[in-house]
């Protein structure tokens, strides 16, 4: 991956395993990543942050701050993110604003790293051109 198509993503989940999982699989397609354990932790991460998000990978239930309401207020700082949310329960109704097409805007765990890949390939390729 070169360094133009080098995003910014930010993955939050409760699940140390899979906030592992997730980072490990983003940095090796070459994407700069920030890991958060919960919404409260990714919301003082993105105020301390001096880069823009291109893309939030979330947990949709979390105790605090939900993967729902995280993104809700990363799109309100900035419009243009890109969301993919994440859950081991079954597909709940989500905000289709920011999200990716409906096919990959949500990640049913468990989930293998190419389908991982596979959604945030696509979610990339929806940003605008910087």
């Amino acid at each position: 991956m070169t360094a133009l198509n080098r995003k910014t993503v930010m993955v939050v989940d409760d699940d140390r395993h899979t906030l592992e999982f997730v980072t490990e699989c983003l940095r090796k397609m070459g994407q700069e990543v920030y890991s958060a354990a919960n919404g409260e932790e990714a919301m003082e991460l993105f105020h301390n942050l001096k880069v823009k998000i291109d893309l939030l990978l979330s947990d949709v239930v979390m105790p605090g701050i939900n993967g729902i309401e995280l993104a809700r207020r990363l799109v309100e700082a900035v419009p243009a993110i890109k969301i993919i949310f994440m859950s081991g329960y079954m597909k709940p109704a989500l905000p289709a604003q920011n999200a990716t097409n409906d096919e990959n805007g949500f990640l049913q765990k468990p989930f293998s790293g190419r389908t991982l890949m596979n959604h945030v390939k696509q979610a990339l390729a929806e940003l605008p051109p910087d």
